[in-house]
């Protein structure tokens, strides 16, 4: 609930992060779910959205943008934390238009609107511990 979100200027096309809810048809309907990362005795690597920072005791990998499919396509998508270097290989200038990422920007609804702000591109942090 403390997000870190970016002033990166976005134009043309986005996907955006929505808050979630159940949708079970029992007491749980409508409800909104939170997060959980679950520990072992092996080493955990999370992915944060909406920070770039770790929470402490645990090891910042690299932080960056949170990136997906666009907003309006129909095909499945996951949201994935790209280094916030966009680095791209040798050759990768060619428009071949193969999987697409956007910058996800927020979308106030079922993401409370406070603390979150419409149409901020979000952030993300890779984690370890």
């Amino acid at each position: 609930m403390s997000p870190i979100l970016s002033d990166h200027a976005v134009s043309g096309n986005w996907a955006y992060l929505y808050g979630g809810e159940y949708q079970t048809s029992d007491s749980h309907n409508n409800k909104d779910p939170v997060c959980a990362v679950c520990r072992s005795t092996l080493s955990t690597t999370v992915m944060i959205p909406g920070t770039n920072v770790c929470t402490p005791g645990w090891h910042l990998q690299y932080s960056g943008f949170l990136m997906a499919g666009q907003n309006d396509n129909t095909a499945g998508s996951e949201y994935i934390c790209v280094d916030s270097k966009l680095e791209n290989t040798v050759h990768g200038d060619a428009n071949e238009n193969g999987v697409l990422l956007f910058f996800t920007v927020t979308q106030c609804g079922s993401l409370p609107c406070s603390p979150y702000v419409n149409n901020k591109v979000v952030t993300c942090a890779v984690c370890s511990k």
